[in-house]
Formats: C-alpha cells, sequence, structure tokens
C-alpha cells in the first residue's frame, strides 16, 4: 500500500501547478491509477483520495477553450491549423469555403475566424460581406495576395487583421492571442464608461452610441475608437495607434489605421466627409475632438 499512497501523491503533485499540455500527462497518470485501483484486490481509500484531488485540480485549473474557425479550401492547411492551434490550448472547427464557413459559423459561434481570402463557391471577401450584416465575431484574414489594396479591401469589408501567405505559424499564434485579447471582455474594467459630448462607449457592454444612435462596429474598431476617446483632444499618429491596437512586435503597414478610421466614420458620423467625432491632423493623425 506504501507504493499506492507513493504514486497518488505523486500524481496529485505532479498535477497541482501544471496546466496544458501537462494535465494531458496527469490525466493519464489519472487513468492508469484507476485501472491500478480496479485490478487491486481490495479499494485502496488513499489512491481514491488522490484521484478526487486529481480530478477537482484538473476541472479547475484548465480554462474553457476558445474556439476558432479556420477557413480554407486546402485540406492540408485546414489539418495544419487545426494540430497546431489545438496543441495551443484552443478548440479548432474548420470549413472549406465561405459558404460552409457561414454555415458553421451560424451553428458554432466562434471566438475568431481564421479565413482565407481566395476560395471556391464564396470567397472571404463575399464571406465578410454576408457575415458582416450581423456579427462582429473578430477575423483575420489569411491571404497569398502580396498587394496592399487587396489587404485595404479586406480590412475595409470587417477584417480585424491579416496574415501573408507563406505565413509561422508562431507568427500566427501571435497575432491569434493578440486580436482575442483586446477583444475579450476581461481585457476591459467591468463597468467603464468612456463619453465625450454626446459620443458613448461601453467597454462592459462593447455598446458605442451616438445621441439616440446605436453604432455596430467590428472589434478592431470598437478599440481604436476606445483608444482614441479614453483621450480627447489628443493627436496620435498612425505608428502610436497601430502599436496600441496591435502591439509591440506588429509588422503591419500604417494605413490600416486609415481603413478603420474610414470605416468608423461611415458608421458614426452624420456626413463622413465633415467628420465631428474623430477628427484627421493633417500630417500627424487623428484625435478624437473634445466637442463634438
Amino acid at each position: 500500500s506504501g507504493l499506492f499512497e507513493a504514486a497518488s501523491a505523486a500524481v496529485v503533485d505532479l498535477a497541482r501547478p501544471f496546466t496544458g499540455r501537462a494535465l494531458g500527462l496527469a490525466g493519464r497518470l489519472l487513468g492508469y491509477c484507476v485501472c491500478i485501483n480496479v485490478s487491486y484486490p481490495a479499494p485502496i481509500p488513499i489512491l481514491n483520495t488522490g484521484l478526487l484531488h486529481l480530478e477537482e485540480i484538473i476541472v479547475r485549473r484548465k480554462p474553457m477553450a476558445k474556439t476558432i474557425l479556420a477557413v480554407d479550401d486546402h485540406a492540408n492547411v485546414r489539418a495544419l491549423l487545426k494540430d497546431y492551434l489545438s496543441e495551443n490550448g484552443f478548440r479548432v472547427i474548420t470549413a472549406s469555403d465561405g459558404a460552409e464557413a457561414l454555415i458553421v459559423a451560424g451553428r458554432e459561434r466562434p471566438d475568431l475566424i481564421l479565413l482565407d481570402v481566395m476560395m471556391p463557391n464564396l470567397d472571404g471577401f463575399e464571406f465578410m460581406k454576408i457575415f458582416r450584416r450581423k456579427h462582429s465575431i473578430p477575423i483575420i484574414m489569411l491571404t497569398a495576395r502580396v498587394a496592399e489594396s487587396d489587404k485595404v479591401v479586406g480590412l475595409e469589408l470587417g477584417a480585424d487583421d491579416y496574415v501573408t501567405k507563406p505565413f509561422g505559424m508562431h507568427e500566427l499564434l501571435a497575432r491569434v492571442r493578440a486580436v482575442l485579447r483586446r477583444t475579450s471582455p476581461e481585457a476591459t474594467a467591468p463597468d467603464e464608461l468612456l463619453r465625450v459630448g454626446d459620443l458613448t462607449l461601453d467597454k462592459a457592454t462593447r455598446g458605442v452610441s451616438a445621441g439616440d444612435r446605436v453604432i455596430a462596429l467590428t472589434p478592431s474598431e470598437f478599440e481604436l475608437l476606445a483608444i482614441l476617446m479614453e483621450s480627447p483632444g489628443r493627436v496620435f499618429t498612425r505608428e502610436q495607434l497601430l502599436e496600441r491596437l496591435q502591439g509591440n512586435d506588429y509588422e503591419g503597414v500604417e494605413r490600416t489605421i486609415d481603413v478603420h478610421i474610414r470605416n468608423i466614420r461611415k458608421k458614426l458620423e452624420p456626413d463622413p466627409a465633415q467628420p465631428r467625432y474623430v477628427e484627421t491632423v493633417f500630417g500627424v493623425g487623428y484625435r478624437c475632438r473634445i466637442d463634438p
């Protein structure tokens, strides 16, 4: 019995400080201990106690995995994305084109979508045109098109970020985590309201209103407007906004900010050509007007 007592204690100690893949190992050890206990002539109380403690640790420490929808018409790319992201703690579902992705996204409600652009049946651009009518789930484009104009089109249609093929999996993982981090409810104070004139932004509900109008923004548009509203009157350069939005190691183009600002104005401003809320400071960047 001393051997079983030591084994049980070792399993519990192994699982206590770890999450992720270590819990998978602990789970397998848990299974071995169950087999030992069942096959032993008489139940061993200390082992049963250890198993219960281990189950509690695994359930308590393992967070609910974020769901990612990977959309690509190449089966090998879908498999690669699923395997790599699953190993890093995500639940991954897949679709082979935009038409299937609309069905899967409506059913599964993913936390983020990785979207290939060039696909048969319904490509990524057409998917975003339809999907963005009702949903604000963040989207990262996976594009083999290197022309800046193609990236701009995707951003204008509501993409939050883009990764150019071929890409490194570490880079993709960093982009995924960055987008999820800034769109997660845990990332903001629970009751923080920003008000500038009749413009209101609620970080808890991720709602925006201008007077009596409710404004629907994508996650990146919301975060960009929040940055400006946190410091009304302050002028931000495009580089500063890009860094605040995407992180210090982001390798994007400053025109990304121009596209997001243009989209915000289309939704927010009564006359986008004469903006009241988000003002351009020529040669520098943008600011939220103090008295819109």
